[in-house]
């Protein structure tokens, strides 16, 4: 009995550790963020620092709920809010680079099942702009136009209040996540509008979903996509 008891244990103990390995590529897959929480993340490792002047952000998103919650945050030691993606209401989605929160309006109608989502900023014109579905947002000034620091980590569906934790529950995401993708440079409108279409050509050189290592925390799950376009 007591070796039968043993066993279980183990059994449950590596299921327990499973669920936080390392993984490699999520080809086909959307993560599903199912319940309000203030522990459900996903930890992802870019290919390279990511120390960027110039970038291009891109994701899709499906999501029931119009409260305010994060897609992606980067977050170092010295600003929390070093690059975070979030909506905000059922009309506004922000981008922050360097602590610098700037708001786009939208029409609730673009925000509704499978939304792709890309936010490109170039530093030298000192401007960032919102793509929604392919559609460019009006483009808005970003100063200080300072680079992205390097040294922190990416996290999926919380926002970091300190660099890997600090989450708070009301702005979890509760919905799928698809196809994230950044690179260190900008897209052209025509190609950001190819890959919301879904041509698999386009792949971050900083983060590739196809190949990126990561870690899902809590009751994160990995399922095959749904119809995105």
């Amino acid at each position: 009995m007591k070796s039968l008891l043993l066993i279980v244990a183990s059994c449950l103990l590596s299921g327990l550790a499973s669920a936080d390995e390392d993984r490699q590529g999520l080809i086909g897959e959307s993560l599903i963020f199912s319940t309000p929480s203030d522990t459900n993340h996903v930890l992802l490792t870019p290919s390279r620092d990511m120390d960027l002047k110039n970038f291009t952000l891109c994701l899709r998103v499906n999501t029931e709920s119009p409260r305010q919650h994060v897609l992606f945050s980067y977050a170092t030691r010295s600003s929390p809010s070093e690059l975070l993606l979030k909506r905000e209401d059922e009309t506004t989605v922000s981008l922050t680079v360097s602590g610098v929160k700037i708001p786009f309006l939208v029409r609730s109608s673009q925000l509704s099942s499978w939304v792709h989502v890309c936010a490109r900023r170039d530093m030298m014109a000192k401007q960032v702009i919102l793509h929604i579905n392919g559609r460019p947002s009006v483009r808005k000034a970003l100063e200080p136009s300072n680079p992205i620091k390097p040294g922190g980590k990416v996290v999926l569906g919380q926002e970091q209040g300190r660099v890997g934790g600090g989450f708070q529950q009301e702005k979890c995401l509760v919905g799928e996540i698809a196809d994230v993708h950044l690179w260190d440079h900008i897209l052209t409108t025509s190609t950001i509008r190819a890959i919301s279409m879904g041509d698999p050509i386009y792949r971050g050189n900083v983060i590739d979903w196809l190949t990126v290592k990561h870690t899902i925390k809590g009751q994160v799950k990995s399922l095959r996509t749904t119809s995105v376009n």
